[in-house]
Parts: C-alpha cells; structure tokens; sequence
C-alpha cells in the first residue's frame, strides 16, 4: 500500500483514537500493530468483526472495567522456580483478575442484550486462555451443561 492510499484512509489518525479506547499494555500493543489491508476477504471480515464490537460497546459504554495493569514482568518471575511475588505485584494480578472477571460478565451481559440469548448460551473464550477457564453464561469456569 502507497504512502498516499496510507494518507487518504487517515488510518494513523484511526489507530490513534483506537488507542484511546486500549485498555491495556497488551490491548494498545495489538493495536499499534495494525495495518490496512488491500484483501477484500480480510476486510469484509475486519468489518464485520468491527461492527459486532460497535454494538456491543454501545451497551456498556466505553470499556466496562478499569484499565489491566501490566502483568508481562509479574507472570515471568512467577514462572521462576523459588521465586516470590512481592504484594504490589499480588495486587496488579488481583486487579487484573478482577477486570477479567467483569469484562466477562458485562460481555455476557451485552450480547444476551443485543441477541435476546439466555446467558448459558453464551460462551466467552479468549483464545489466550486455557478452556479450563473459560466463562459460560457469565460464570467463570463453569461448563454448559449437557
């Protein structure tokens, strides 16, 4: 893609107000990774992607939840045999969890909105994230039940 194809999309000036919306290290890294594309098949798909994430967000507001600190240096030393975790850092991962827990149920929240679906049939996975762990209609670690 050309400098002036770069240009005329105002894509920086897109990114830059995605930005603001991050709501951390990981999320603004993604982000800042983005590029357009000249593949029509990618783009229909961004933009579908794109509008769920606009509905959604519509329900909610801005993102439900406070900004995740940082857990990239807490989750290597904790990988470290021996090693302890000091209690500031403790807290960064209870916060981090506690944002992870709200950001599934108001997800869950907003699609059984949005869809008119009962929350059971709604299952959030986050490809990062082990299906032990996974969140089923709006509960962590709980499986659908048969």
């Amino acid at each position: 893609m050309n400098g002036n194809t770069f240009r005329a999309l105002e894509f920086d000036r897109i990114r830059a107000l995605l930005l603001m919306q991050a709501g951390s290290v990981q999320g603004r890294a993604r982000l800042d990774a983005l590029m357009p594309s000249a593949h029509a098949g990618e783009v229909r798909e961004a933009l579908a992607r794109t509008g769920e994430g606009v509905v959604l967000l519509r329900a909610p507001g801005r993102q439900p939840y406070h900004d995740l600190p940082d857990l990239t240096e807490a989750l290597a030393a904790a990988r470290l045999k021996g090693n302890h975790l000091e209690p500031r850092v403790l807290l960064d991962v209870a916060s981090f969890i506690e944002g992870a827990f709200e950001i599934a149920r108001r997800v869950t929240d907003a699609i059984c909105d949005v869809t008119k679906l009962p929350r059971e049939a709604v299952w959030l996975v986050i490809e990062e994230i082990d299906p032990p762990d996974w969140y089923v209609a709006g509960k962590p670690g709980e499986r659908m039940k048969k």
